[in-house]
């Protein structure tokens, strides 16, 4: 694995993602896989993983994927869409994302995104954070697709600062009164 300079001078949040892990928690992405379109599961979780750095604008991403990036391609790292992607080709992902916080220059800005026990535990002992892989893919669903609702909520007016006042004061004087 290679040595991104720019990485050491960051003060952005890194997601380091363990992408199969993260595959199966999407069915049309686990569906691909088990249809053997393995190449379009890698292009849909790294389309995914691009359309949530371009929406949370501070993080960073780098994503592990065990094996090669097509059949018979020797490539171990690649950039799609500003991502730093890895191949593992014959070792295990988990040994890239090991090395990655190892070698790290600032693991208490590192998020590790795996469901893996052992990738959990190794971030501890380096003080990064992790997060399990069925926990993320909540929230880029709730990030990438917010609920209706929640739209409807950001879109009503807000009270004016007289109003806010008025229902301050009233709020306050009906816990004085059940006080007594």
């Amino acid at each position: 694995m290679g040595i991104h300079i720019m990485l050491f001078f960051q003060k952005k949040p890194i997601l380091a993602v363990d992408c199969f892990n993260l595959i199966y928690k999407f069915p049309e992405l686990e569906e691909m896989i088990y249809r053997d379109r393995l190449d379009e599961a890698k292009s849909g979780i790294l389309n995914i993983l691009w359309e949530y750095q371009v929406k949370a604008k501070n993080t960073k991403i780098h994503a592990f994927f065990d094996g090669s990036k097509t059949k018979g391609d020797p490539a171990t790292e690649d950039f799609y869409k500003g991502i730093f992607t890895y191949y593992s080709q014959e070792k295990k992902a988990d040994d890239l994302l090991k090395k990655f916080v190892r070698f790290h220059v600032s693991p208490s800005l590192l998020t590790v995104v795996s469901s893996d026990k052992e990738i959990i535990a190794y971030c501890k002992k380096f003080k990064c954070k992790s997060q399990k892989s069925e926990d993320f893919a909540v929230v880029i669903a709730n990030f990438l697709c917010p609920k209706k609702e929640d739209e409807e909520f950001k879109n009503q007016e807000k009270l004016s600062k007289e109003e806010f006042l008025y229902w301050k004061e009233v709020f306050i004087k009906k816990k004085d009164v059940n006080k007594k």
